[in-house]
């Protein structure tokens, strides 16, 4: 304890050494922290569901068109029926309901489920129960469970909410319970209605299955066996299964697996950015047992031991350390709070994430292994004192050991090594995502604007009257001020698709055989208000409906694939599966990036809205001029074609392209705060260095002076000796960015991993940001007096 306090007593007497040890370890070690907790929750932690090793998620397989594609219902009630690796099978599907309890309906996502769903998954409600058995077939499926948000929301959080009625779609339903706020789920869940039509159909694919193994069953083989199945289920169901397959993927696998790279590659940068920082300290460190070797001399003199003092410096460092860890901590709680403000949307488990006792062990862990790690070094060297060398020098200021000096020069050659490794990486960031925003998205976003309305199926629940509606309100939509283009999809790109074999007249190709492409139910307008361009034949009118004979347009991709070296327009395809049922080709429109601006164009096709109506509706609006009030006016639109309908909020259409690349930027950001992190602690060290190598031949550079040296020569001696220190750091920082690089090359587009640009532009910076730091320390040199510095020794 005497040790403790007199630390404390000597960072007291040091506040400028004090201030900036802690404020550079606050920064490395709550950086860290924060990236930590992430990591440790998202990437670590199991899952929080009962026996989470036993969880897998399944997806059917057709490559090389559908490498990753859902589940039909069909598929996986045979899997439930002839797996024995298997306890249970469940299954949800997407949707939006309306929601009516009192007053307007809200529009919310939601899901149709299996009655096993919970179960399998091991969630139970807050309140209430979860669905009984049966109750996902026809007639008994009119329950609903509440998401714990949407509940306190809309029926705020009322206890009695079980048991109450509330109208979805139109259709009574009664509440039967209440998930918990960690059920990462959706606001309501529904029982989906499978008829025995549906369990037997093999041929529609869109539910996400997620299955329980039985205890002791690995993943591989419980893949394995479900390979089989499907191998056999395609013997069995030619038709509707040849080509397909199943892929198993551990849940938490499944999650997280898309962020895994970039938070790796995040935590990898904030813990190189904890290095320089750490080197900085000890740096300071090593500086300050400079100017503490006459008190340790004195130590050593009167009786202590080597021990004694290395035990006194550590006790020192680690209370340093500790303070920087609790400034970490505290630095990381409002950091990761700012993290998770500016991370894009759907971060999986991000309700989880928190500084919980394992981030708190992590920054005293982390505090410990700086305190040591960093301080041994110094503490050593410190303790190594020539008595006479250092007591005859006394009140002249000692001189630092060669040993020092290249210790010094060491930690600053590691930092700028460092520096130029995270510089690069944010190098590579910025391009990556300076291409995609590059990338045409086969779409104009300016001045498009985005609203999705879901019909109940009940109130419209034939062809007329969704094809009246689409009609009405796209007229209504028309009629607002600055409105030029009205358009309608059943899909929008990057928000959700439909996948549907065809067969080209005239090629004998068996129905299993059939390929694949996107397909859009799409309104006359729809392709100028997205401004998508026509290459070849028409757009569809208002006179392209059902009885006028069927038509369709493709996109360029599908054009030159499946008709090369001819017009495609005037051939016929068939969509929908329907024997005999052809659509003419009348015309070819640009591809549209439906799966991120990074990925290929897939095959796509186009048919009037009135040819195959939905219940599901995107209205896309092109509007001149300046948009206010467009919300409010869309909303009144739509109240006066249907009072009791709602919809979502009004998006720009550029918010897909952003939201497509949001994780992208996120990467990008980060990057870069951690470069410059870096790049100004790597100045600073090198800046430290020179400062002290300037204070420590001041008597030298005096006699220089003295001798008629001139301020250049002074000038370059200096620089000369920063120069070196900054070319073997930005060797060494070229040949650490090419090896470690590689590990963000799947998170680039657009530019290789070794770029010879960034490289350059990185290591130019770099250069010239140390380079000015060498310079203002010659600067210093050069003004010294040597008459002073004569005196002074």
């Amino acid at each position: 304890m005497n040790d403790v306090w007199y630390a404390l007593r000597q960072l007291k007497k040091t506040p400028g050494f004090t201030v900036v040890a802690l404020l550079t370890l606050t920064i490395g070690i709550g950086a860290c922290t924060a990236i930590f907790s992430v990591v440790n929750k998202v990437l670590l932690q199991p899952l929080p569901n009962p026996h989470p090793e036993q969880l897998v998620r399944i997806y059917e397989s057709a490559p090389p068109d559908l490498p990753v594609f859902s589940c039909s219902p069909g598929d996986m009630y045979d899997w439930a029926k002839r797996a024995t690796t298997f306890s249970e099978f469940a299954a949800a599907s997407f949707d939006a309901f309306n929601i009516t309890k009192s007053g307007d309906p809200v529009r919310v996502s939601g899901q149709h489920v299996t009655a096993n769903y919970l179960s399998v998954l091991g969630a139970k409600p807050q309140l209430g129960r979860g669905f009984a058995p049966g109750e996902d077939t026809p007639g008994h499926n009119d329950v609903a469970i509440l998401g714990e948000g949407f509940w306190k929301s809309q029926f705020g959080g009322r206890s009695d909410i079980v048991g109450q009625v509330i109208h979805v779609n139109g259709e009574p339903f009664t509440v039967v319970g209440v998930m918990p706020w960690d059920f990462h789920g959706p606001p309501i869940l529904v029982p989906a209605a499978f008829s025995p039509e549906d369990r037997a159909n093999h041929g529609n694919h869109y539910m996400q299955v997620t299955a329980r193994m039985k205890p002791g069953v690995s993943v591989a083989q419980a893949g394995a066996e479900l390979k089989v199945i499907a191998a056999a289920l395609a013997k069995q169901y030619p038709d509707s299964n040849k080509g397909w397959t199943t892929i198993t993927k551990p849940l938490l696998e499944d999650t997280v697996g898309r962020v895994r790279p970039q938070l790796l590659a995040l935590l990898a940068a904030v813990g190189f950015l904890l290095f320089i920082g750490c080197a900085n300290v000890a740096n300071l460190l090593l500086v300050r047992a400079s100017a503490r070797a006459r008190e340790i001399a004195v130590r050593a003199a009167i009786g202590a031991s080597r021990a004694r003092i290395i035990r006194q410096l550590i006790v020192e460092n680690l209370v340093l350390a500790l303070l920087g860890g609790l400034g970490g901590a505290i630095a990381a709680y409002w950091g990761l709070h700012l993290l998770l403000a500016l991370a894009p949307y759907g971060v999986p488990r991000s309700h989880e994430i928190a500084v919980d006792r394992w981030a708190l062990g992590f920054s005293v862990g982390l505090a410990l292994l700086t305190g040591v790690g960093f301080g041994l070094v110094p503490a050593l060297k410190a303790s190594r004192v020539d008595l006479n060398t250092v007591l005859k020098d006394a009140g002249r200021g000692s001189s630092e050991g060669r040993g020092n000096h290249r210790l010094r020069d060491s930690l600053v050659v590691a930092e700028l090594t460092i520096a130029l490794v995270l510089l690069v990486g944010s190098g590579l960031m910025t391009r990556t995502f300076m291409s995609l925003e590059k990338i045409d998205p086969g779409f104009r976003a300016e001045s498009a604007y985005m609203v999705n309305v879901s019909l109940p199926y009940k109130k419209y629940d034939v062809d007329p009257k969704k094809t009246a509606f689409a009609g009405e309100f796209s007229e209504k939509l028309a009629a607002i001020p600055g409105v030029e283009y009205v358009g309608a999809t059943e899909a929008f790109p990057f928000y959700n698709d439909q996948v549907l074999n065809f067969l080209i007249e005239g090629r004998n190709t068996p129905i299993e055989d059939r390929p694949t492409a996107n397909y859009f139910a799409v309104t006359p307008g729809y392709f100028k208000a997205m401004g998508i361009p026509l290459l070849r034949g028409r757009y569809f009118t208002e006179a392209d409906t059902a009885k006028s004979g069927l038509v369709t347009i493709v996109g360029e991709s599908m054009a030159k694939r499946f008709f090369p070296n001819e017009d495609p327009v005037g051939k016929r395809i068939n969509i929908q599966n329907d024997p005999g049922v052809w659509s003419e080709i009348i015309g070819v429109v640009g591809d549209v990036k439906q799966y991120g601006l990074e990925a290929e164009a897939p095959a796509e096709t186009y048919e009037p809205f009135a040819q195959h109506p939905y219940n599901f509706h995107s209205y896309v609006l092109r509007v001149a001029g300046n948009p206010a009030g467009l919300s409010g006016n869309i909303r009144a639109a739509l109240k006066a074609v249907d009072a009791e309908q709602p919809m979502d909020d009004v998006h720009p259409a550029a918010d897909m392209i952003k939201g497509s690349i949001s994780g992208q930027h996120f990467a990008m950001n980060l990057f870069l705060v951690f470069s410059c992190a870096a790049l100004l602690l790597a100045t600073i060290g090198i800046y430290g260095v020179m400062a002290y190598s300037v204070n420590q031949r001041t008597c030298e550079i005096g006699v220089r002076m003295a001798l008629g040296a001139q301020a250049a020569n002074v000038l370059w001696m200096i620089v000369r000796q920063g120069a070196l220190l900054i070319a073997i750091g930005l060797a060494g920082g070229l040949v650490a960015s090419f090896v470690l690089t590689r590990f963000i090359a799947s998170q680039l587009y657009g530019v290789s991993a070794s770029d010879p640009l960034t490289l350059a532009c990185a290591c130019i910076v770099l250069a010239l940001a140390a380079f000015s730091a060498c310079m203002l320390s010659a600067m210093r040199a050069t003004r010294i007096d040597p008459i002073t510095a004569l005196r002074s020794n």
